[in-house]
């Protein structure tokens, strides 16, 4: 006991801060109040509060053993964003388009998009997975605010143009919003020289990069997407927050109204430049385009992933690794069911990954570029089984890949029924419908533990 007290003494007086964790994966607290670090003394990854201070962080087994902090190994959350903020004007209306690029000119090129409506740039989860990359792998990493997000510039125009005439992928195309932001993308791509490119992408970055393989399947060479949405669920909240809401706002207020919005103020407040833009924009034209995109997202629910159809994801041949990282936290949107629907849908896809625990999924994702990038052409060899340190074993579902995706349809049919469930009957009841949904026969995957 007194051993014990001196020690504690010790440890407030050590100037070296130091944090007691568990980073066993079966007991990861609640994501959305922690943070992701490596430990200072073995490299080992684990969550910590994110009130947490202290600029070298060590897991509960170094912690336990005295294990000292290596000064030349340091928590890469703990790192500065690096590279430096762009912006610049692409395509014949010169939208302008804010980006970052971290790594060395000569490392693998890596385009890394977040979900939501959030910005690239300055996404805190992003920067700090780039920077490790960068450091640790050898990656150059493009983040970057898509069209309508963050402090690029807002953009409506080829939404309004004839569609009658014909049409070349040189063209900005007039669909959907995910296809305006994948052709901006691909321009900036080729001004900074980023192609062709692996992505890696979370919910609507995973959704735009699918869409952007599918347009200009040259540009791209291997896909990490996680999180992809999927179910009418999906289809309709989606459709309402990201474009409906806008437009019923314009209808009864007119631009002004529009610019009060939440989303647009803050891209107003990232850029104040966005504010004349949207009021030099028309209200009828405005709330052509923005119906425009919600009818492009409901006239999909139908499909297994929400905006985009079968016929775009059997397109897609580059090599893909899918990952759902929810687990029993479905939302009914983002449900391991779109995962497996989504890799039974690709026209490669390599892997499938249900798994809570980021340490793991990252590890496995890594892996899965770098074997891309040693292979002559970016097509990982067939089979892979990928090892994850630490004894820790991810739950992967390779038997969905053998199915076709006519058969994700039913799959998402079941999620749904479940998430209704979820309200109706309470959240139990929920959870036993997708399991069972979930399960593919032969697979072996029974959801998260």
């Amino acid at each position: 006991e007194e051993f014990e007290t001196s020690t504690r003494k010790h440890k407030k007086k050590d100037k070296e801060s130091v944090m007691e964790h568990d980073s066993s994966p079966k007991q990861l607290p609640d994501t959305a109040s922690m943070r992701y670090v490596s430990c200072a003394a073995c490299q080992r990854e684990f969550f910590i509060p994110i009130s947490f201070k202290g600029a070298h962080p060590r897991c509960k087994q170094c912690v336990s053993s005295g294990a000292k902090s290596s000064k030349q190994v340091q928590s890469f959350s703990a790192l500065q964003p690096e590279g430096e903020i762009h912006s610049c004007l692409l395509g014949t209306d010169k939208v302008e388009v804010r980006y970052r690029i971290i790594g060395e000119p000569d490392g693998i090129p890596l385009i890394m998009t977040p979900g939501g409506q959030n910005s690239g740039v300055d996404h805190v989860g992003f920067l700090n997975t780039a920077t490790r990359l960068a450091h640790q792998h050898r990656f150059r990493v493009l983040l970057h605010d898509r069209v309508n997000t963050g402090a690029s510039s807002f953009y409506i125009g080829s939404v309004l143009r004839d569609r009658s005439k014909s049409r070349s992928e040189e063209d900005c195309p007039c669909g959907g919003e995910p296809e305006l932001q994948a052709y901006f993308l691909r321009e900036l791509m080729r001004n900074v020289g980023f192609t062709p490119a692996y992505f890696w992408g979370s919910s609507s970055g995973s959704r735009m990069s699918i869409i952007l393989a599918a347009m200009y399947p040259s540009e791209v060479k291997g896909l990490v997407l996680s999180n992809i949405t999927g179910g009418a669920k999906a289809a309709q909240q989606l459709s309402h927050s990201y474009h409906k809401q806008h437009a019923l706002a314009c209808k009864g207020g007119g631009m002004q109204a529009v610019c009060n919005q939440d989303h647009f103020r803050k891209m107003i407040a990232l850029r104040p430049a966005t504010a004349a833009e949207l009021e030099a924009t028309r209200a009828e034209d405005f709330v052509a385009a923005f119906e425009t995109w919600t009818a492009f997202l409901e006239a999909r629910k139908g499909q297994p992933i929400v905006g985009v159809s079968l016929e775009t994801l059997a397109s897609v041949k580059q090599p893909s690794f899918v990952v759902n990282d929810y687990g029993d936290r479905n939302d009914g949107m983002h449900t391991p069911a779109a995962a497996q629907a989504l890799a039974k849908g690709l026209g490669n896809c390599k892997r499938c990954v249900v798994e809570r625990s980021n340490q793991v999924w990252h590890k496995l994702a890594i892996q899965f570029l770098l074997e891309c990038v040693k292979s002559d052409q970016g097509v990982i060899t067939p089979g892979l089984q990928s090892e994850v340190g630490g004894g820790a074993q991810a739950r992967v579902d390779d038997a969905v890949l053998g199915a076709g995706p006519e058969d994700a349809v039913a799959m998402l049919k079941v999620d749904d029924d479940a998430a209704a469930l979820d309200s109706k009957q309470g959240s139990e009841e929920g959870k036993k419908a997708r399991r069972r949904g979930g399960r593919v026969q032969g697979s072996g995957w029974a959801g998260n533990s």
